[in-house]
């Protein structure tokens, strides 16, 4: 084995291009194209991979490379990767068991007073709560973010316990 890029050959290859392809798709869920080349009368083989979008478990675990490690991810680290990866944040994911009940009027009140004094008072005439926060880019799609509960919730408590239940999904 070396670490210059230089053919060294392979043996067996009829046996490694049968099983490559499907230890790969075992053991990672994804195909890879698995090509045999020849060059200078010795046989190597081309694994390519195309990029995903989404992380990808190997046996179900994921991996992240630190240099030189292999470091395992698992539970709050493994959580903020996946976020990141998908393009979110922690205070941007939508918290499904939290509702505007949850949500603190006098709270709101004391903000929408503070910005108004401050100058920094959206357009928010006659606009409702839910309104009010989707413009603010606290909801989606009628569902509040974990940003909405940690800054006008009646107890940010809640997002301990909903949270526990969003690792358990993952």
């Amino acid at each position: 084995m070396s670490d210059a890029p230089t053919v060294v050959g392979v043996e067996d290859q009829k046996t490694l291009m049968e099983e490559i392809p499907n230890k790969i798709k075992n053991y990672m869920g994804i195909t890879a194209e698995v090509n045999l080349l020849q060059e200078d009368d010795k046989d190597s083989i081309e694994i390519v991979v195309q990029s995903y979008s989404v992380p990808i478990s190997m046996r179900g675990r994921y991996y992240y490379r630190s240099g030189s490690v292999k470091q395992e991810l698992t539970g709050a680290a493994l959580n903020e990767f996946l976020l990141k990866r998908a393009g979110h944040a922690w205070d941007d994911v939508i918290e499904e068991d939290a509702s505007f009940d949850d949500i603190d009027e006098p709270a709101i009140k004391n903000f929408l007073h503070k910005a108004e004094e401050a100058g920094r008072l959206p357009d928010i005439e006659g606009l409702s709560t839910p309104e009010l926060l989707d413009k603010l880019h606290l909801t989606k799609n009628g569902k509040l973010k974990r940003a909405a509960i940690v800054l006008f919730g009646k107890d940010p408590a809640i997002l301990s316990s909903l949270t526990l239940v969003f690792l358990a999904a993952t």
